[in-house]
């Protein structure tokens, strides 16, 4: 299978900075529902769920976030190579341990920020995972101008993403930081 080409944590990080610098803001720990691997696709996925912090009438209770590790091998018995354990289909096989700053990921967010900020550039560095976010009216209670295909908030918002670069947002940071104090991920 072809090498997955795209973003690390680490690299989605630096390109955030230029558009906010500084620290990521902390949000509540995820509750992690769900670690996929697929061994034919020679990928690592892990869904979670964080509570939202700032309920807006009408907003979401909840964000599900997804991160997606590409270029991940896989064996039928441990190595130094693939020290880590994980069941596919019944079967035991053990894995590569992702790391930040090298695995090529794709992910996603249904927060707020992560739609009117980074979603279209994630998408077009190949770094957005599942299928592409619809341009409706009402996905956060914001009005969306459909010009250009980039989401712009409602009147007197203007472009939120003025680097035009990828990102992740604080959920995405946070679920990354709880795999790697797992040991799940290395930095």
């Amino acid at each position: 299978m072809p090498k997955f080409r795209g973003e690390t944590i680490a690299s989605l990080i630096a390109k955030r900075s230029v558009l906010r610098p500084g620290s990521i803001p902390s949000t509540g720990a995820p509750h992690i529902l769900k670690r996929v691997p697929n061994i034919r696709g020679n990928y690592w996925a892990v869904r979670a769920k964080f509570a939202a912090s700032d309920k807006v009438p009408g907003g979401q209770s909840e964000y599900d976030t997804v991160l997606v590790f590409h270029n991940i091998e896989f064996e039928e018995n441990k190595s130094s190579k693939c020290p880590f354990k994980t069941t596919a289909l019944g079967h035991v096989y053990y894995m590569t341990i992702p790391q930040l700053s090298k695995t090529m990921v794709r992910l996603s967010c249904t927060c707020a920020d992560y739609y009117w900020t980074w979603w279209y550039y994630n998408k077009k560095y190949n770094a957005l995972s599942g299928v592409d976010l619809p341009h409706p009216t009402k996905v956060t209670g914001l009005s969306v101008r459909q010009t250009d295909g980039k989401p712009y908030g409602s009147s007197g918002i203007g472009e939120r993403n003025t680097a035009h670069k990828p990102g992740i947002c604080k959920h995405i940071n946070s679920l990354a930081n709880e795999l790697v104090a797992e040991g799940r991920v290395k930095k």
